[in-house]
């Protein structure tokens, strides 16, 4: 129901240490942050994604560049592990944000 930063948002603050995902319902609490490369948000050294205790929300750890676009996915059709608590999979969603 919500991405933070919002997909597409073009002005997002390179200095925030955080994107995150919320869904409808609770999770079964595995993940697929998709990508790589160039466009994929470096993750800090010796961190890692998490959920909130209500299985409601994911985030995972970035250091981000300025000025510079960035492009992941939830789920592709190799990696569907968000899914519900039913195991139903998220629909792949391509993520896209571009910093400051």
């Amino acid at each position: 129901v919500k991405l933070v930063p919002g997909n597409g948002t073009t002005d997002v603050d390179p200095s925030i240490r955080s994107i995150s995902v919320t869904f409808s319902m609770p999770m079964g609490g595995g993940m697929s942050w998709t990508g790589g490369g160039e466009q994929f948000p470096q993750i800090p050294s010796g961190e890692r994604p998490k959920w909130s205790k209500d299985k409601l929300s994911c985030r995972l750890p970035v250091k981000l560049k300025s000025n510079h676009e960035y492009q992941l996915g939830l789920n592709s059709l190799s990696h569907n592990n968000f899914q519900s608590e039913a195991g139903i999979p998220l629909v792949p969603v391509v993520y896209k944000f571009t910093t400051q």
